[in-house]
C-alpha cells in the first residue's frame, strides 16, 4: 500500500522474488494510472496478467485525506479474489 508519491505505507512479501518484482513495478503502475487518469479515465482498478502472475492495482480513498492511496498485489492465482481485496480495503479504511 502506498500513496501517490510512492511512499510505502505498508507492505508484505512472501518471498524475496515477490519483493523485487513489486518494488520494481510499483512506479510503472502509478505512471500508468496517472496516464489513464489524464486521458479522462475514471476507473481505479487494473488487473494485469503476466506469465503465471496476476497483478492487481487499485486506488481507494480514506476520509482523512483528499489524496488517494494505492494497493498493489501480486498473486499466482488465475482467478483473483476480488471480494477479499474489497474486504481488505474496507478494513484498512477503518484503521487509517
Amino acid at each position: 500500500m502506498l500513496d501517490e508519491n510512492s511512499l510505502v505505507i505498508g507492505q508484505y512479501f512472501d518471498s524475496e522474488e515477490s519483493r523485487k518484482i513489486l518494488q520494481n513495478s510499483t512506479p510503472y503502475f502509478l505512471t500508468l494510472n496517472d496516464s489513464l487518469t489524464e486521458e479522462g479515465g475514471k476507473a481505479s482498478q487494473m488487473v494485469v496478467r503476466r506469465e503465471e502472475k496476476v497483478f492487481y492495482f487499485d486506488q481507494f480513498q480514506i476520509e482523512r485525506t483528499e489524496t488517494p492511496l494505492y494497493l498493489l498485489i501480486m498473486s499466482p492465482q488465475e482467478n483473483f479474489p476480488q471480494e477479499q481485496v474489497t474486504a481488505f480495503t474496507k478494513m484498512i479504511q477503518g484503521i487509517i
